[in-house]
């Protein structure tokens, strides 16, 4: 085969694509560097999945490889990810709108993707995938005159990109002390030798349809690997920065040298892709709200990831766990606690307008609260995507045999049905959807002590039954000094908010056992409606006890008023006996509806 097409193209990346994904369970569990956080295989496949979904192949080479190019750097996930898309956008600026990709085309458009993906780096490391990009391309060049057409070039340097990719694991410590190659590397190999290997079978078969030659690309699980793997290389001290961060900005004349250079203050491993209008930015670290909003100063943000990099390494160095807990970002547990659990969460979006944040991840408490103050915007809320909850489920069905999802209530938001689908998809045997049948505190404590349970080695069924019945009997109380975020989220008339005002009435509210939001009572003030929520409490008591003795663990979240939650809940532990669970801040998507000075109390019987 002298050329390559833009149809033979697309094919050959989908070959590939199919060979990557096939072994994304093992380039999981291979996973050491930069963090050993277990999920390379998922960010690799995400990837090119996504540039699949996107793609349009056409006749033109240069015009398939730009339409993939687009989709990978929108969908790049990852430092694996990022760099991988990185490579194909360098490849696609340097071929242009070249019809057809010669031989000597070949070798000039993959030294200048290359050179485009060690760019994008602060600081490049050698003995990852660039060492193979790199070695690889190198190759190229020197072989190019020993052969005729671009297929026989392609297949005589197959061999040394394996043999660059054996010896990463020389080049990097951590890599030779966990006798590993290089996860990333090893996934972009994987990628190589599909892609040659459609294109092989292109010049043997040349009358076979191309659509019966490319490989169908499902997420299906690996097959056991030979070598023994270690992820367990490195500690939680070993990795400075909690949260690998991603976004695209869209602006114009965009600095791509400036923003590397600023963004040097807020972490490491940071990779600045693309080009003047589109930039895909990813970084590791503890500052993921302040990040966007830096980036939000040059241009509109979208496509916000934010994986917690700590709770991934937790899951896959525990081995001793066959259970995964997974839940959504309105269960109100702090998060030194989710990590103490290792209990992974999807985060729910919070809109300001045309901005949106993540909830809790690349929206803190405090921003909030400080946006909700002024701007002109009402804040908007939205559900994940089931292709969010796919991508923690294919990280946790890596590392678990089981998976627990508690979510809120299926009456108050569609996550609970967007988290069913996903799992539905990929293995509904492996998974169980719950519906909390709540949200915030309530939610939180029984997903804790499910959590416990299940690291005293209760079984699948006897944590789901536990988890059933705190389900059936937690109980929460929400004190709302306000109504006005009611009336302008479209939740309550003006009329009734001003009545309600005008007689100082308080509304308590929870839900009922359907999980439907209710008003449960009203006080006149704050403290009227907190004497009836202790007055309920009081009740929960054994015969003959003066204190009630029926609590097993309580806890209180607030909107932004730590003065007045602490001094409640020094009169609820008094009265209950026992100090709570934890006392936090309320998550932004639920502080959007109950707003600033709210009070949830959640109890949990014994």
């Amino acid at each position: 085969m002298q050329e390559l097409s833009g149809k033979q193209l697309f094919h050959a990346f989908r070959a590939g694509s199919s060979a990557l994904i096939q072994q994304r369970d093992l380039l999981n569990k291979m996973n050491v560097f930069p963090v050993a956080d277990g999920d390379t295989g998922s960010n690799m496949s995400g990837t090119v999945l996504n540039a699949l979904e996107n793609a349009s192949p056409q006749e033109s080479f240069g015009n398939t490889l730009r339409s993939i190019a687009d989709g990978v750097l929108q969908a790049a996930r990852g430092n694996s990810g990022l760099l991988f898309a990185q490579f194909i956008n360098g490849w696609s600026d340097a071929v242009g709108e070249l019809k057809a990709l010669d031989k000597d085309h070949l070798v000039r458009s993959t030294k200048l993707a290359v050179a485009s993906a060690y760019a994008s780096m602060n600081e490049p490391v050698e003995g990852t995938m660039l060492t193979v990009m790199r070695e690889w391309s190198e190759k190229l060049e020197s072989e190019n005159h020993l052969h005729q057409g671009v297929s026989d070039l392609l297949l005589a340097t197959l061999q040394s990109a394996h043999q660059s990719l054996v010896r990463t694991k020389e080049k990097l410590a951590v890599l030779k002390k966990a006798n590993l190659v290089d996860a990333g590397a090893k996934g972009f190999v994987e990628f190589l030798d599909g892609f040659v290997m459609a294109i092989k079978r292109m010049v043997q078969h040349p009358h076979e349809a191309m659509e019966d030659r490319a490989p169908e690309v499902e997420l299906e699980h690996a097959n056991e690997f030979d070598h023994q793997v270690h992820p367990q290389v490195s500690s939680l001290d070993d990795i400075p920065h909690r949260f690998c961060t991603e976004c695209m900005v869209k602006g114009a004349e965009l600095d791509l040298s400036k923003l590397r250079q600023d963004l040097q203050e807020f972490g490491d491993s940071l990779i600045v892709a693309g080009g003047k209008s589109l930039v895909r930015v990813h970084i590791h670290t503890n500052q993921a709200a302040k990040t966007f909003a830096y980036l939000s100063k040059h241009g509109l943000v979208s496509g916000q990831k934010v994986d917690d990099m700590h709770v991934q390494y937790k899951v896959a160095n525990q081995k001793h766990k066959t259970i995964g807990i997974l839940t959504d970002s309105t269960c109100d547990i702090p998060d030194a606690l989710l990590l103490k659990h290792t209990i992974t969460m999807v985060p729910l979006t919070v809109n300001f307008g045309d901005q949106a944040f993540l909830d809790r991840l690349s929206l803190d408490a405090d921003y909030f609260f400080a946006e909700l103050a002024h701007n002109k915007h009402f804040p908007q809320t939205s559900m994940p995507s089931p292709a969010m909850f796919e991508k923690s489920y294919q990280f946790l069905f890596t590392h678990y045999q089981q998976v627990l999802a508690v979510h809120i209530s299926a009456k108050l938001s569609g996550t609970w049905q967007a988290s069913k689908t996903a799992a539905n998809r990929l293995s509904s045997q492996r998974v169980v959807v719950v519906n909390s049948r709540s949200a915030s505190a309530a939610m939180g404590l029984c997903i804790l002590r499910a959590a416990q349970a299940i690291e005293d080695g209760q079984s699948f069924e006897a944590v789901q039954a536990r988890l059933n019945l705190d389900i059936d009997r937690v109980s929460f109380f929400v004190i709302v000094p306000t109504l006005d975020n009611f009336v302008r989220g479209g939740r309550l008339s003006k009329s009734k908010a001003l009545i309600a005002g005008l007689l100082k009435l308080k509304p308590i509210i929870s839900t009922d056992k359907h999980g439907a939001a209710i008003v449960i009572g009203k006080g006149f003030g704050q403290q009227g409606a907190l004497a009836k929520i202790k007055k309920i409490i009081a009740k929960q008591r054994a015969p003959g006890q003066a204190a009630p003795s029926g609590i097993y663990s309580w806890a209180l979240v607030h909107g932004n008023c730590a003065d007045k939650a602490h001094a409640i809940a020094l009169e609820i532990e008094t009265l209950i006996g026992k100090k709570p669970v934890f006392i936090d801040q309320i998550s932004p998507v639920l502080g959007a509806h109950a707003g600033p000075g709210a009070i949830n109390i959640a109890l949990l019987p014994q």
